[in-house]
């Protein structure tokens, strides 16, 4: 079983939609996924498991903190936007391949701390987030669905300061 990584680009939004409606009941259209990925800031990895298309994840960050005035230095944040893994391909490693990805990325982009919503019925992904150190900050009500729906729990993780650099990275999305 090999794990192989590949920047995504608007290029891909296709094969991300597809991977995203096998493995989340609310898909994004392909239009979503190219619109996101043109956009500054905003950057994503497929996961291939023994060469098939399994997994993938995209992150946004945001106010960088590498700027002047306040809050200038203090490092900025990011969101995972999604992540998702065809059912086919869960519990053998790739969405924690994907996180360390995106942790060793952002570490070089003078990144703070970073968010996600999760459902509050997701135990699985649940606790692959808490084994890598996000944490429960807030509750979105309903956010999954209207009425009846599920909540989000908002989780944060804050990035080691020793890991951080000076902003002045190159090839990553911040």
């Amino acid at each position: 079983m090999q794990i192989e990584l590949t920047d995504a680009a608007p290029t891909h939004a296709a094969l991300l939609a597809a991977l995203h409606r096998d493995a989340i009941d609310a898909a994004w259209q392909e239009s979503a996924f190219a619109t996101l990925l043109a956009q500054p800031g905003v950057a994503g990895w497929i996961a291939s498991l023994d060469r098939e298309p399994a997994g993938l994840l995209l992150v946004r960050c945001a106010g960088t903190g590498t700027g002047t005035g306040a809050g200038a230095g203090a490092g900025g944040e990011a969101e995972i936007l999604t992540l998702a893994v065809r059912p086919a391909g869960r519990r053998r490693g790739i969405a924690k391949a994907l996180l360390m990805t995106m942790f060793d990325t952002l570490a070089t982009q003078n990144i703070a701390r970073i968010f996600l919503e999760v459902a509050e019925t997701n135990v699985a992904a649940r606790t692959l987030y808490s084994a890598q150190g996000f944490t429960p900050i807030g509750r979105r009500p309903a956010y999954y669905g209207s009425g009846a729906g599920s909540d989000a729990l908002v989780l944060a993780r804050d990035m080691p300061k020793s890991r951080q650099s000076d902003g002045s990275g190159s090839g990553a999305p911040c």
